[in-house]
């Protein structure tokens, strides 16, 4: 997609098609090659912030072509946070006996426009603090789903990003105008807290604001277990499966549920 905004997330090599090396005189250059019918963005900076300096970009080239000054991007953002207290500390996939599903989870609607949106999570630590690895997963959802039942589907995974203790992670994706997406942030290990910041930031605010934390949905959680009678296996074994344990569900009115099962391993 033809971007519009300044670029933001995390600034990972995959990204970089071309860098300067930095040097102390009045002016740099470099030759680079380009592919055509792409976009790239050019981001001159100096080595150290808070340097108050005028500049002048300029571009020589054998063929047309266009540049322009990129706009500031329109900014939402949302406090979180991992609580052990709260129970939102939940850890990534390797740990289902926290069970991941727990961590915080946010619903969002692309602009109307849809395009490029930098989703981006900010660990908010004091001074000397110690920055927790994590990392930041975005799903197409339907419009009514709240929650991820399956987070290994490929089809509906948008965004995974490394797993670092950098203060700022995340990245772009392109959104699809009016859709729906979940945010999925977590730490790489359970029981550690913190708070952060969740932020899009794109050409148009996402419809109907900030993300909506998933919180708000109404949760059950049930124990359980397979074992000696109980361990009916499936509908495929027509003498025993109904051994297996049955839970009963209502609900008040119609409406969507999401549904989803952890099994613990046992220490061996």
């Amino acid at each position: 997609a033809h971007p519009t905004t300044k670029v933001s997330g995390t600034l990972t090599n995959d990204r970089v098609e071309h860098a300067c090396v930095y040097l102390n005189q009045r002016g740099v250059g470099t030759d680079v090659k380009l592919e055509p019918g792409r976009s790239y963005i050019i981001m001159p900076s100096t080595f150290e912030p808070d340097v108050d300096l005028d500049l002048v970009l300029e571009v020589y080239a054998d063929e047309d072509i266009v540049m322009e000054r990129l706009e500031e991007p329109v900014t939402v953002s949302t406090k979180g946070a991992w609580s052990v207290a709260n129970d939102t500390a939940g850890g990534c996939m390797n740990h289902p006996a926290t069970h991941w599903s727990k961590n915080p989870q946010w619903f969002f609607t692309a602009p109307p426009c849809g395009g490029p949106l930098s989703v981006s999570l900010t660990q908010e630590v004091a001074p000397g603090g110690t920055l927790h690895h994590a990392g930041l997963k975005v799903y197409k959802v339907s419009s009514d789903q709240r929650l991820i039942a399956d987070p290994q589907d490929e089809s509906a995974l948008l965004l995974n990003t490394p797993i670092t203790n950098a203060p700022t992670i995340g990245d772009v994706v392109d959104t699809q105008p009016g859709a729906s997406y979940i945010v999925h942030p977590f730490s790489f290990e359970p029981g550690k807290e913190a708070s952060f910041v969740l932020t899009l930031a794109g050409r148009e605010a996402p419809a109907g604001g900030a993300p909506v934390p998933a919180s708000e949905v109404r949760a059950l959680v049930a124990a359980g277990k397979w074992v000696g009678l109980t361990a009916g296996g499936s509908p495929n074994n027509r003498g025993t499966w109904r051994n297996s344990p049955q839970f009963l569900l209502e609900v008040s009115a119609p409406g969507s549920v999401t549904l989803t099962l952890s099994t613990l391993v046992p220490n061996t």
